[in-house]
């Protein structure tokens, strides 16, 4: 019998950090003028979409474009029940996905309106997918975790359910897609990787592992994992090519681009790997620097964690580093669990870096961090009681606009 609490630790989150802010939000009745009460100022344009977390299945984080004459100005702003930060709002062409911690909600691209939810049977569903007109979201029950682990598919125009499968081994599943194929990867229970097919879930392959795993990258050539006991790729039928160990444990997923995996190889260090061999290209201590996964953009390596870092890809040599004072960021944190960890996911184009950190949204220079602007989060009174915005989710860059949410459960829109 595997507690909630156990498996959450797992996942690298923590139950207090999961609910923390929860108890000063009301929990929403699940009308849709309450589920999201959006605050238009102007409407989103431009196309594009952003699938999965870091938009890409090698999680690259980039897309192209440029800054916009309103950039940090609001879009729009809505609210929702409060999202699951873990995870990343992905977006179709006309919708975006904000996880929360109980289900996924769609809202409309353009101007932030409700247009549905759903709630899953799953205990802690882990976050949304969308590829093809189908949305997944990842599912971990509480209980014997065995035979209660999968993933649920929903029609991303209005939210009929469209498969669940069951069938994964892992003890929770987090999913990456590409070309048609989901990629749910799991522990601690019975831990591996199971590929489902995106049109009816039907299982693929399966291949069981030594270790738990975090979110899996995939190219052409294979799918990368990190685990405790290290950096492992295997072929596009689940059997394993190599095998790279690591020291301690490595926190952030990996990264795949141009024939390079980039991962955290221990606990104070920073690798980059060939990806057919998984020989080290370069090494780099990088103490609390990469809590999350890396970007790759124009030959550059950016990752966040206290401090904002870029490296050359080539051979890993910083090329700058900012802390949040020097980049802009408040020092006031957000007072819910996770305001201490220092700098947030990131999203990278032509001209800015975006991460979150504390209260607020950053855009710095690619070129050297400096910053371009700052976007805070609004406090907001509910009940009387003054409730401080939360912490930033992973933000999605599509047409002019930089869409993110935060754990107090607003969702917004910000001319990039």
């Amino acid at each position: 019998m595997q507690s909630r609490r156990t498996l959450l630790r797992s996942l690298g989150v923590t139950a207090a950090g999961l609910t923390a802010g929860c108890g000063r939000l009301r929990r929403f009745a699940g009308e849709p003028s309450e589920l999201a009460r959006n605050e238009v100022s102007s409407e989103t344009g431009g196309g594009g979409s952003v699938p999965m977390h870091q938009r890409t299945a090698g999680h690259t984080g980039y897309v192209s474009g440029t800054a916009s004459d309103e950039s940090g100005a609001d879009r729009w702003v809505s609210t929702v029940d409060p999202p699951d930060i873990s995870s990343a709002v992905v977006l179709s062409e006309d919708s975006a996905f904000v996880p929360s911690g109980d289900g996924v909600y769609a809202l409309d691209r353009s101007d932030g309106s409700y247009r549905w939810d759903r709630r899953p049977d799953a205990t802690f569903p882990t976050g949304p997918v969308v590829s093809d007109g189908t949305v997944v979201v990842g599912e971990l029950f509480e209980g014997t975790v065995e035979d209660e682990v999968g993933a649920v598919a929903y029609d991303a125009a209005d939210g009929t359910e469209l498969w669940e499968t069951t069938d994964v081994s892992g003890g929770w599943s987090r999913p990456t897609v590409r070309d048609g194929t989901v990629y749910l990867s799991g522990g601690p229970v019975d831990p591996g990787v199971t590929a489902v097919d995106l049109a009816d879930g039907s299982v693929e392959w399966e291949a069981r592992l030594d270790a738990e795993t975090g979110r899996v990258a995939v190219d052409d050539r294979g799918v990368y994992v990190v685990q405790e006991t290290g950096v492992r790729k295997l072929d596009h039928e689940g059997s394993s090519l190599w095998h790279r160990p690591t020291t301690g444990e490595p926190r952030g997923p990996p990264t795949v681009a141009n024939g390079t995996v980039y991962a955290q190889t221990g606990p104070a260090t920073f690798a980059a790997l060939d990806a057919a061999t998984g020989e080290p290209r370069w090494e780099t201590t990088a103490p609390a620097e990469t809590e999350f996964s890396a970007v790759v953009a124009d030959g550059t390596v950016y990752c966040s964690g206290v401090d904002l870092v870029a490296r050359r890809a080539a051979d890993g040599r910083e090329r700058w580093r900012r802390s949040s004072t020097e980049a802009g960021a408040s020092v006031e944190t957000a007072t819910d669990g996770y305001g201490d960890r220092g700098f947030g996911e990131l999203a990278v184009t032509d001209d800015a870096v975006y991460v979150g950190h504390g209260d607020g949204l950053l855009a710095v220079a690619p070129s050297d961090g400096s910053p371009r602007w700052r976007h805070p989060f609004r406090d907001r009174v509910k009940g009387g009681d003054m409730v401080f915005g939360g912490s930033p989710g992973a933000p999605a860059v599509a047409g002019d606009t930089v869409f993110t949410f935060t754990s107090g459960g607003d969702c917004y829109a910000v001319a990039r």
